[in-house]
This record gives structure tokens, C-alpha cells and sequence, in this order.
């Protein structure tokens, strides 16, 4: 038993992200915000606080949500590191990483299987969204309008296949009533996160084609804003993507699969899905809910 918990003090974390104002910045945040009643959790960024602010005495639990940044927490007992996986990666190239923790952590089922031989404790810690910052501001004018819009948001990246798949399946189907409007950003571009959910009300649908990602953010902020995604079989989209009721998960990442599925959506159809992608993150995927998660994972790391 740790000393916070014999005399009773909350167990202290730090969790190290990348950028501040970026997805694992504000994924820390709203574990912070559920947790705090049961932990005492420091967040620092590696871009800006660097690493002469991690105290390697302080803390119960070091966390990183990527195991590249492991290396910092080289002073520290295995048994009190945690480190993560939340992109599909070769695992051969990164198990000497993830070895040098005594804890994992997976925020896809997919990913949870795929890196469970590197480690038995691991955890299922998926990803929430804030369903009171990401809302449909107005009224579904869909039916309306002439165009489909199709949105995509995420950095421009081989990986996430905005070039190679995403921009000639949507100029095949431009004869078929549907409009393009990516948002490409990067950290340093970046819109700020409660400034977000006005970028998706533009959209009526959302199209990822990655073949990286863990969830993809956008399927679950957009969900929120009752946009549903069409999208590969990466991350989340297997555990959230009902096809036909939220969405479509059109399984591998294929030209010829958005173009063949898409050409023949109904406006209707798309509403619809779009209701039901907000009623599938009220009911599972707010980060509310999804916390819990990690308050029993920081429970079980500290208990061993």
C-alpha cells in the first residue's frame, strides 16, 4: 500500500502530454475534472513545461498517454509507469517502449488486442466527448439544401489518407449531390477545442479513411453534434459505428467502398443516423462516463 493511501491522501498522478491546447492536453483535462474527487492529477506538456518539471519522487502514477515520451520517466520504478497506445503502430518497433512500463493502456478494442502479448496488464480506456461543448446548433436543414457536405478534420497526413483515398472518392462523387470541405489543422494551426463544435455544424456527414488512429476524435465530437461518420475499420469506429443506425464502418479503406456506399445514401437516411449518433454518445461516450474507466485503472495500478 502506497503511503497516500495509509494516511488517507489522494494519490498523486502526473500526466505528460505533448502540446498544450492539443488532444491529449484536453483528454487530460477531463479525466482531471471527473477524477479529482478520488486523485490529486498534475498535467504538464512536454512542449513548454519540458522535462525538468516531472519530480520523480512526487507521484503514485506516472502516465503518458504515448510511449514515445516513456524515455522521460527513466528514474522511475516499472511499477509505477503507465504508458499508451493510441494509434495502430508496428508493434516489433515499439515493444522495447512499451516494455519499459509495468502498465499499459488501449483506448480501441482493436489496439487492446493487438498489444495485450505485449503486456497482460493492460487496460480498455476508450475515449469520451464533452456532449454539452459538442451539440447541433440549429435545426437539420438537409433536406433543404441541394449539396451533401462532407467534412473531414484532422491534421494532413499520409496515414489518415486525405489525399491518397478521401479526395478522389469525393470528386467521383460530386455527381451524386455530395460537397467536400476538409479541415486540415496541425497543433500550431489549431482552433481552440471550445471553438470546435462550430466547425462541425457545417457538415452533414464526416469521412475518415485513416489507417492510424485510435478513435478518430472526429467520429466522436461530430457524433455529438449528430453528424454521422462513415469511415474505415480503425480505432473505435467497430465499437461505435452501428452501420445503417449511426453511421458506417465500410471496412477497409477503399476508393471504390466510400464511392459505392455513399452514392446512395438518402438525405433522410442521413438525418436520421445523424439523431442516432448523438443518442449513441449520450447514452456510452460522454467523457463523463467515460472516465470511470480510468479512475478503476489508476485504482487497480495503485493497489498492485
Amino acid at each position: 500500500m502506497s503511503k497516500s493511501n495509509k494516511y488517507n491522501i489522494k494519490p498523486k498522478i502526473l500526466m505528460v502530454c505533448d502540446v498544450k491546447g492539443w488532444a491529449w492536453w484536453i483528454k487530460s483535462h477531463y479525466i482531471k475534472k471527473y477524477l479529482s474527487n478520488e486523485f490529486d492529477i498534475d498535467i504538464i506538456n512536454i512542449i513548454g513545461d519540458g522535462r525538468k518539471s516531472i519530480n520523480k519522487k512526487k507521484y503514485d502514477i506516472y502516465f503518458t498517454f504515448g510511449y514515445s515520451f516513456i524515455h522521460y520517466f527513466n528514474n522511475i520504478p516499472k511499477n509505477k509507469k503507465i504508458t499508451g497506445i493510441t494509434a495502430h503502430r508496428n508493434i516489433k518497433k515499439i515493444s522495447s517502449s512499451l516494455k519499459q512500463a509495468g502498465f499499459l493502456h488501449a483506448n480501441s478494442m482493436l489496439l487492446y488486442n493487438e498489444f495485450k502479448s505485449i503486456n497482460k496488464n493492460i487496460f480498455y480506456v476508450p475515449n469520451g466527448v464533452d456532449d454539452q461543448m459538442f451539440y447541433k446548433k440549429k435545426d437539420y436543414d438537409l433536406m433543404n439544401r441541394d449539396k451533401i457536405v462532407v467534412g473531414h478534420v484532422g491534421k494532413l497526413s499520409p496515414m489518415k489518407k486525405q489525399k491518397e483515398i478521401i479526395e478522389p472518392a469525393m470528386k467521383q462523387l460530386k455527381k451524386y449531390g455530395f460537397v467536400y470541405k476538409p479541415h486540415y489543422n496541425n497543433y500550431k494551426t489549431k482552433i481552440p477545442h471550445n471553438k470546435m463544435s462550430d466547425i462541425y455544424q457545417n457538415f452533414d456527414l464526416l469521412i475518415v479513411a485513416s489507417i492510424e488512429d485510435g478513435t478518430p476524435a472526429s467520429l466522436l465530437d461530430g457524433a455529438s453534434c449528430g453528424i454521422p461518420t462513415i469511415g474505415n475499420n480503425i480505432g473505435n469506429i467497430p465499437e461505435f459505428v452501428h452501420s445503417g443506425y449511426n453511421g458506417y464502418n465500410i471496412g477497409e479503406a477503399k476508393i471504390d467502398n466510400y464511392v459505392n456506399l455513399m452514392k446512395k445514401l438518402t438525405k433522410k437516411h442521413i438525418i436520421q443516423m445523424g439523431r442516432h449518433a448523438r443518442i449513441t454518445v449520450e447514452n456510452n461516450w460522454t467523457w463523463k462516463i467515460q472516465a470511470e474507466n480510468y479512475r478503476k485503472m489508476f485504482k487497480k495500478i495503485i493497489g498492485k
